[in-house]
């Protein structure tokens, strides 16, 4: 997980990389991000929403050991 401005804006530039390849999707069974090349999952941003459907916290998971530990669900346009 990242912490701290620079760190994180790091992250979502490394993620932007793939972001033509995104799709909405259920992450763990929440709502997500899921960018996919050659069939496989790249980068997927896991988000917290809070009861106001705010989002609350960001997780940018591109690690391919914990990309394969997660439950994913691409939704329909």
């Amino acid at each position: 997980m990242l912490h701290g401005a620079q760190r994180v804006a790091r992250g979502a530039i490394a993620a932007s990389a793939v972001a033509g390849q995104a799709q909405l999707a259920l992450v763990n069974g929440s709502v997500g991000i899921i960018a996919v090349r050659a069939g496989r999952p790249q980068v997927v941003l896991n988000m917290t929403v809070n009861a106001a459907r705010r989002i609350t916290r960001i997780e940018i998971v591109a690690d391919p050991a914990r990309l394969r530990r997660l439950r994913l669900a691409v939704l329909p346009d």
